[in-house]
């Protein structure tokens, strides 16, 4: 916004030289009324992500905001889940060397991680740390930075997950429920089924009948 004002003042005064005072003239005017605009504009939309209820949202102020995502919510053990991380800044704002990083609860198994954005970010897992590391990572609206990150949960249970960009200090954090595999035929009825992502109440029976002790 800064640089916004600071241009419409520069061309305001230098479209001013012919004698008509910078106030009065209409050039500047149109600027000054532009410049106003635009920056409404990005404060209302980026507002109105942070307030969205697609995910968990943390915005540092109103030009900077990053967001993380867990999908499906809820995910039945053994199946895939994939976390989602997105970062951008209403102008070039932000570089981070040191990237990304997303320790992962005890009860995850990690399966892949990627990442787009400038600067071709590239993304590690640590095993001993249990932690994916994305960098670097460049903020911008032109080109936000987006992670993926592919788990498949091997416990059941709630589970909070936090995503923090180590150089800045931002940070998002999402909840999410993993569903226990049935051990009762009476999980497989009146639609629990579903819940396991069985694709009919039969299938769900005989996996329980397979898998008795």
């Amino acid at each position: 916004m800064r640089r916004i004002l600071l241009l419409a003042t520069v061309a305001g005064r230098r479209l001013a030289a012919d004698g008509v005072p910078f106030i009065g003239s209409r050039y500047a005017r149109r600027v000054l009324v532009l410049s106003a605009a635009l920056t409404a504009a990005m404060v209302v939309g980026l507002l109105g992500y942070a307030n969205s209820s697609r995910a968990d949202v943390t915005c540092s102020d109103v030009f900077f905001c990053m967001e993380k995502t867990s999908t499906p919510d809820p995910v039945t053990v053994g199946k895939t889940l994939t976390f989602t991380i997105r970062a951008f800044c209403a102008t070039e704002c932000a570089f981070s060397s040191e990237g990304i990083r997303d320790p992962l609860p005890a009860g995850l198994d990690f399966v892949s991680a990627s990442a787009t954005g400038k600067n071709n970010p590239t993304c590690t897992f640590s095993e001993s740390a249990r932690t994916v590391t994305c960098a670097p990572t460049v903020y911008s609206t032109g080109e936000p930075f987006e992670a993926t990150i592919k788990v498949t949960p091997s416990e059941c249970g709630t589970f909070k997950n936090t995503a923090t960009d180590i150089t800045f200090g931002y940070s998002a954090s999402d909840t999410f429920t993993v569903n226990c595999l049935p051990t009762e035929k009476a999980d497989c009825k009146k639609g629990g089924w579903k819940d396991f992502d069985f694709p009919d109440q039969g299938t769900c029976i005989s996996f329980v009948n397979q898998n008795r002790p």
